[in-house]
């Protein structure tokens, strides 16, 4: 298990929505980024944009799971 968890960009999408479910059910601790702040139910999620530099705050990103 990894100590610190996993920040999975594109974990909405079909394949990352699909490799997020299978780090969670492997006992990872996983939280999604995406540009909307949401994921898919049961899943961590946190607001990050590439284009905004205001959503890309590391301490809200690499918090504990």
């Amino acid at each position: 298990m990894s100590a610190r968890g996993i920040l999975l960009t594109g974990g909405t999408g079909k394949t990352g929505g699909r490799l997020a479910r299978r780090l969670r059910e492997l006992g990872e601790p996983v939280r999604i980024a995406s540009r909307s702040g949401t994921a898919p139910e049961g899943l961590a999620a946190v607001r990050f944009d590439w284009n905004e530099p205001s959503g890309q705050d590391r301490k809200e990103h690499t918090s504990e799971l």
